[in-house]
């Protein structure tokens, strides 16, 4: 399954009910965890994955690139009260809302990349690296 850029990388979820400050790593590792699902994570570049014409928040939903606004400190919140839910409460709560939509709106999600264009770029990706 492909990722971008490295598992330390920051990344800022905006979960409706709070907002919570993860590195993508984690990210992945709750995912796997509440969804009971192992994948063999692929980590590409930002660079790689531009030049294969995928971009972050349409084909990348999580993932914005290497800007300074996924790494903004949220010190200041924290200290006025502000409480993160934990991460696999958000990663749980979105698989059992996504359950709920009907089959014909999950077989189309409105954004991410086919299962074609991310097998394309994980073949790409290893004759890249090879």
């Amino acid at each position: 399954m492909l990722w971008p850029g490295t598992p330390s990388d920051p990344v800022q979820i905006v979960d409706v009910r709070d907002l919570a400050y993860f590195t993508i790593g984690k990210l992945l590792q709750d995912s796997q965890a509440v969804s009971a699902t192992e994948v063999d994570a692929i980590w590409m570049d930002e660079q790689f994955l531009t030049a294969n014409g995928l971009a972050g928040g349409r084909d990348l939903p999580v993932w914005h690139g290497a800007t300074d606004a996924m790494d903004v400190s949220a010190d200041r919140a924290l200290a006025a009260g502000f409480q993160n839910r934990p991460e696999r409460e958000t990663a749980r709560d979105l698989l059992t809302w996504w359950d709920t939509l009907p089959e014909e709106r999950r077989a189309k999600p409105k954004a991410g990349m086919t299962a074609e264009k991310e097998t394309e770029v994980i073949a790409a990706w290893k004759a890249h690296i090879a």
